[in-house]
């Protein structure tokens, strides 16, 4: 980089003729956040701007030693101390209780993976094995999904920069009712079994895992089926596919412990990430095709009408009971607009 200019806004860099590629914000040593030099910034003249993402912004007060990492190669673009809003002590991306925060794939901010010691995780590792025998029980074949896959083929552990954890599995249903009938069964058995389960859509759910200092971790388990040669599976893919890539299941090591994995997982992620798969991207974009997400959202995400992230705090924030009333409820018109939940690395 020929120069980079830092500011509250962002970092405006110079950088003529360079390539596209994925660069990590590192705060103190400690990766922050990544953009992609091209895609994820605006022209400015001869520069281009990054803007600071917004869940970032309330942290941008202080000092910190900045860097700029080329992520695949891991060298060294740009590194300084610097100021930024009144410049008083230093920079902390932590939650209240002090832990370290990044962003994830999907610009949220949370406890990666990388600040998370082996005897934090060992909990979700049991919940995994646990979750592969439940489901396995109530009769379909799971396997790690996404990016919990995508590090275990990889690398043998999780992504660093990711936060939570997959598994999938491809029901012997080729109807979508049939398909989230068999969904929501898993999920009064998993219910039943004492975990704690969110639903995402008609074919996909998320179990809370607690970690052993007690921090929360999702558990999203993705439905899926074969209908005319195609897989469509929860919440990005629908591929020409063949069931043979998929059984009888192979095992992959994750962390040390050995897991389901489909029968070829390459052809799986090929379809999930593309070809490029394995180059590493922490800024991985999920390009659904058009088709492919309406089909998805009429067939299974009817059932997220009006679940959006305003319902999910007011519901998990304490709140006084209403005083009684002797007025009838008020009845609801219209019809809200249904969101969507997807997976990423």
């Amino acid at each position: 980089m020929a120069s980079v200019a830092v500011s509250d806004d962002g970092l405006l860099v110079r950088s003529p003729g360079a390539r596209d590629f994925p660069v990590d914000v590192l705060f103190d040593g400690r990766r922050i956040a990544s953009f992609w030099l091209r895609r994820d910034t605006v022209a400015r003249g001869p520069d281009v701007l990054y803007r600071w993402p917004a869940p970032l912004q309330r942290f941008l007060d202080g000092t910190t030693e900045l860097g700029l990492v080329d992520h695949v190669s891991g060298s060294d673009l740009y590194r300084a101390e610097v100021t930024l809003g009144s410049g008083a002590g230093r920079i902390r991306v932590q939650d209240a209780q002090g832990n370290a925060l990044g962003l994830d794939k999907s610009n949220r901010l949370s406890r990666l993976f990388t600040s998370r010691s082996a005897e934090h995780l060992e909990p979700l590792l049991d919940a995994i094995e646990t979750v592969v025998a439940a489901l396995e029980e109530a009769g379909v074949r799971p396997f790690l999904a996404y990016g919990t896959l995508l590090g275990a083929v990889r690398q043998g552990g999780f992504i660093g920069h990711d936060s939570d954890a997959d598994l999938a599995y491809v029901s012997e249903h080729d109807h979508p009712f049939d398909a989230s009938w068999e969904s929501f069964r898993l999920q009064r058995r998993l219910t039943r079994m004492g975990f704690r389960v969110s639903r995402y859509s008609g074919l996909a759910f998320k179990v809370v895992v607690r970690e052993s200092d007690g921090a929360p971790r999702g558990l999203d388990v993705f439905g899926g089926f074969l209908r005319e040669g195609t897989l469509y599976l929860m919440g990005e893919v629908g591929e020409r596919f063949e069931r043979a890539w998929l059984e009888p299941r192979s095992e992959v090591a994750l962390a040390g412990r050995r897991l389901p994995a489909p029968h070829e997982p390459e052809r799986l992620l090929e379809a999930m990430y593309g070809p490029g798969w394995r180059v590493p991207d922490p800024a991985y974009k999920f390009q659904t095709p058009w088709g492919v997400q309406r089909r998805l959202s009429g067939w299974f995400r009817g059932s997220r009408v009006g679940l959006d992230a305003r319902w999910q705090r007011l519901h998990r924030s304490p709140a006084p009971s209403p005083a009684p009333s002797s007025r009838p409820p008020a009845r609801s018109s219209g019809s809200p607009s249904a969101t969507s939940a997807s997976p990423g690395r």
